[in-house]
C-alpha cells in the first residue's frame, strides 16, 4: 500500500467519527501509523494559550506550549516545522524523544491548533514525511472542522429542545391559573355575584409572571443579536448598589442586605447602563435569597483593584456543587433538583449585560456553606 492510499484510509476513518474528541483522538492514532513514530498530541487554541484536546502520553496533557517554542510557531505562520530535541519542550527529554514535526492544522486560511509527532530516532523527519504530513494536516484540519460544526449544531438543538421543555413547563402553571381564574369570574359576572378581589390580586400576580417571563426571553434575544439599547453614561457605583437595595427589598422587606463601601475615595464611577446593571445586581440578590435561609444576610462591598472596581455579593445558602459551577452561566440552569421556578436564565442575561460593559463576572461557592458573586467593572476614567 502506497503512501496516498494509507492518508486515504485514514481520512475515511477520522472522518466517519462523530464527536470531536473521537476526532482528536483518531486523527493522532492514524498520523502515528502513517509515519510509524512513537507518540503525538493535538493542540487547539484555548483564549491565549494551547490546550491539549488529545495526547497519546498522559503528561503531555501538563505541558503548556511556550509562546517562543514551535507549537506557537507553527500555529501562527502556518508552516510545518521541524525540530530536534534540542530545540524541543525539555518535558520531551524524559521520553527519550530525538526529533519532532508540528504540522499546521487551519481551515479557511485561520488556524485552529497545531498536530506533533515524536520520534525515539534522530533527525527522523525527512522531506518525504514532511510533506506527507502537511497533505494529512490539511484533511485532518477538515475533519475537526466537520466534527466542531456538528457538535455546534447538536448543542443547538439541544439547547432549542431544553428551552421549548422548559418554556412548555414554566409557562404552563401561570396559564393554567390565569384560565382558572378567567372562568370563575366569567360564572360569577354570569350570575352577578360578588367578585372576591383575591382573585383579581392572584390573576394580576400570575399575569405578571407571564410578563416578566416573555420580557426575559426578548431581552437576552435582542442582546445576543446586538438589537437593544443600552444607554451608557457616567454612573455612581455606590448608588446602583443602593438602588438594587431598594429595588429587591419591595418585593422582599423580610431579607436583610448590609451593604459596606470600602472604598478609600468617594470616586466610584463606571461608564454603564444604570438600569442594566441594577438588574444584574438584583438577579444575583435574587438568587441568593432563593438558596439562602430566611435569617441569613447577604453581604455586599464595594472596593477598587488596580484598575477596576469590585463589587461582591455573598450569601450563607446551600452553595453550588463543585462540578455545577462551569455550567451556572449557561441558559436555563437552575442546578440539581431545583424546585424554584424560573428558567434559569438570571445570571445568563447578566453574564450578558456584563461582557457589554466590558467587565468580567465570576462565582465561587462551597456546598452548605455559602456563594460569593464577584462582579469586575473597569473605571470610568480608563474607558476609551
Amino acid at each position: 500500500m502506497n503512501i496516498l492510499e494509507k492518508i486515504y484510509e485514514s481520512t475515511l476513518k477520522f472522518l466517519a467519527s462523530s464527536t470531536p474528541e473521537e476526532v482528536y483522538e483518531r486523527i493522532v492514532n492514524e498520523a502515528i501509523q502513517v509515519v510509524n513514530v512513537d507518540e503525538g498530541a493535538i493542540y487547539l487554541k484555548d483564549g491565549d494559550n494551547f490546550k491539549a484536546v488529545y495526547a497519546t502520553q498522559p503528561y503531555v496533557y501538563n505541558i503548556t506550549p511556550r509562546k517562543s517554542g514551535n507549537t506557537n510557531k507553527a500555529f501562527l505562520t502556518r508552516k510545518t516545522i521541524i525540530a530536534n530535541v534540542n530545540k524541543s519542550h525539555p518535558e520531551l527529554n524524559k521520553d527519550k524523544i530525538k526529533s519532532s514535526i508540528f504540522i499546521p492544522l487551519s481551515y479557511e486560511s485561520k488556524s485552529i491548533g497545531v498536530l506533533t509527532l515524536d520520534s525515539k530516532k534522530k533527525e527522523y523527519f525527512d522531506k518525504k514525511k514532511k510533506n506527507t504530513l502537511i497533505l494529512f494536516g490539511s484533511l485532518a484540519s477538515l475533519a475537526i472542522k466537520k466534527a466542531q460544526l456538528y457538535n455546534e449544531v447538536k448543542q443547538a438543538a439541544d439547547v432549542r429542545d431544553l428551552f421549548i421543555s422548559l418554556a412548555a413547563h414554566e409557562l404552563r402553571t401561570p396559564l393554567t391559573s390565569v384560565n382558572g381564574y378567567i372562568q370563575l369570574l366569567k360564572t360569577r359576572i354570569k350570575n352577578r355575584k360578588k367578585i372576591p378581589s383575591k382573585w383579581v390580586m392572584e390573576l394580576e400576580m400570575e399575569s405578571n409572571r407571564l410578563k416578566q417571563l416573555v420580557e426575559e426571553f426578548l431581552e437576552i434575544n435582542s442582546i445576543r443579536t446586538g438589537k437593544i439599547q443600552f444607554d451608557f453614561k457616567e454612573a455612581s457605583l455606590s448608588k446602583i448598589i443602593k438602588r438594587s437595595i431598594s429595588v429587591f427589598g419591595f418585593n422582599k422587606p423580610e431579607r436583610k442586605i448590609v451593604f459596606k463601601n470600602k472604598l478609600n475615595s468617594p470616586k466610584d464611577t463606571v461608564i454603564g447602563d444604570q438600569n442594566k446593571l441594577t438588574q444584574v445586581i438584583v438577579n444575583v440578590f435574587e438568587n441568593a435569597d432563593k438558596y439562602s435561609y430566611p435569617d441569613k444576610k447577604i453581604l455586599i462591598t464595594l472596593e477598587s483593584k488596580d484598575s477596576s472596581y469590585m463589587i461582591n455579593i455573598a450569601d450563607r445558602g446551600r452553595g453550588i456543587a463543585k462540578e455545577d459551577l462551569p455550567k451556572i452561566f449557561k441558559g436555563f440552569y437552575k442546578g440539581k433538583d431545583s424546585l424554584h421556578e424560573g428558567m434559569g436564565l438570571g445570571l445568563y442575561l447578566s453574564k450578558l449585560i456584563i461582557d457589554r460593559h466590558n467587565g468580567i463576572i465570576n462565582i465561587s461557592s462551597k456546598l452548605n456553606e455559602g456563594t460569593k458573586v464577584v462582579v469586575v467593572l473597569p473605571r470610568s476614567e480608563l474607558i476609551n
